[in-house]
C-alpha cells in the first residue's frame, strides 16, 4: 500500500470510529436548542430539547414545530406575528403586561420571531414574561 492510499484508509477509519462512537457530535450543528418556561405556575414547559434544523428555520418555526399549530396560537399569521399562547398560557393571562418573548443565544432580538433567522447550534428560549 503506498503512503496516499495508507492517509486515505487512516482518514476514512478515524471518521467512521468518530461517527460510531459519538454520532451525536457529528450531527450537532443540524439541531437548534429549545426551551420554553412558563410562568410561576407552569415552571419549565420544555427542558432543553435538540429540534432538527432545516433551513429557513425561524424562533417562530421551531416552536410551532414542536408545540402544533393547536397548542401555539399566533396573532397575524402563522409566519409573522406574535405569540399570544403557548400550551394553554395565553399573553395577558397574569396582568396587562405578561405576555412571551424569546431570546436566541443570550439576546432579544428586537423584530418578530417569524422574522428570526435561526442558524445550526442556536439556542432558543421562549419565556412568559411579567412586567
Amino acid at each position: 500500500m503506498n503512503q496516499r492510499n495508507g492517509l486515505v484508509f487512516f482518514l476514512v477509519f478515524l471518521l467512521s470510529c468518530i461517527f460510531l462512537c459519538n454520532p451525536a457530535a457529528v450531527w450537532a450543528n443540524d439541531t437548534v436548542t429549545l426551551q420554553v418556561i412558563g410562568d410561576d405556575d407552569r415552571g419549565i414547559m420544555l427542558e432543553e430539547t435538540k429540534i432538527s434544523f432545516e433551513k429557513g428555520d425561524t424562533a417562530l418555526s421551531i416552536l410551532l414545530r414542536k408545540f402544533g399549530k393547536e397548542k401555539v396560537i399566533v396573532r397575524g399569521g402563522l409566519s409573522h406575528g406574535y405569540v399570544e399562547e403557548v400550551d394553554g398560557l395565553w399573553a395577558g393571562q397574569r396582568g396587562p403586561l405578561s405576555g412571551w418573548m424569546y431570546e436566541v443565544n443570550g439576546k432579544n432580538p428586537d423584530v418578530d420571531a417569524g422574522s428570526t433567522k435561526l442558524k445550526p447550534g442556536d439556542k432558543l428560549i421562549w419565556e412568559y414574561v411579567r412586567r
